[in-house]
């Protein structure tokens, strides 16, 4: 700590941001100040407050009724295809899916057609597992290990790759070296003072909640 200060500091309190209350009717004439807004949740009128108080009318943020929209088609699904009395009173344009097989079935006022083709691909192949473990891997664990699949030893975190036979070492670890000390953020109410904060190191942060205040130490002037 010899040589250090923290200096004046930072105030990182800003002005008061503007308010945005709701309610309904219209705003009282005391509430807010100018900038301030206010919604009214029952009319969806919206209004803003200025130097001479609130507007006599606000801005309307609700739009008109729109047009009643086409019906959809409707997706069905079971086990089984469907039959001329399952799913009932279908419409035309209406969807089914197979799920044992992933088929789809399409509605055309009449009857239900097959469209060709299936949701559900075929099983994809087996990807690259990685296993771990207190220590290094051995010719029975993991068990039943394919060419490519790694293992990492947790204890140390080295990395060991499966060829097909046996398991090889690869050369490199996952765990690094222990990294230098990083900063430090200390808080209090009150300005910060040496003796307080004795393991304290340049580049540490001190903040004061009671006036908001930020301080680095740095090394003295």
């Amino acid at each position: 700590m010899a040589n250090l200060s923290w200096g004046t500091g930072t105030s990182l309190k800003g002005p008061a941001g503007s308010q945005i209350y709701f309610g309904t009717g219209t705003p009282a004439a005391n509430l807010g100040v100018a900038g301030d807004c206010f919604f009214a949740t029952d009319t969806f009128f919206f209004y803003q407050k200025t130097s001479t108080g609130w507007p006599a009318s606000g801005t309307l943020l609700r739009g008109g009724m729109g047009i009643t929209g086409m019906n959809g088609a409707t997706f069905y699904s079971g086990a089984a295809a469907p039959t001329s009395s399952s799913p009932a009173s279908p419409s035309k344009g209406d969807l089914y899916l197979m799920l044992t097989t992933g088929e789809i079935y399409r509605y055309d006022g009449s009857a239900w057609s097959d469209q060709g083709y299936s949701i559900k691909g075929p099983p994809g192949q087996r990807g690259t597992v990685t296993s771990s473990g207190a220590g290094a891997p051995t010719s029975s664990s993991p068990v039943g290990p394919l060419s490519g699949d790694r293992y990492i030893n947790q204890s140390n975190g080295e990395v060991y790759t499966y060829d097909g036979t046996q398991w090889n070492d690869a050369g490199y670890t996952l765990r690094g070296n222990d990294g230098l000390r990083g900063s430090q953020i200390y808080t209090g109410q009150g300005a910060p003072t040496t003796a307080g904060y004795p393991n304290a190191a340049a580049g540490d942060l001190y903040f004061d909640t009671a006036s908001g205040t930020l301080y680095a130490l740095t090394p003295a002037q």
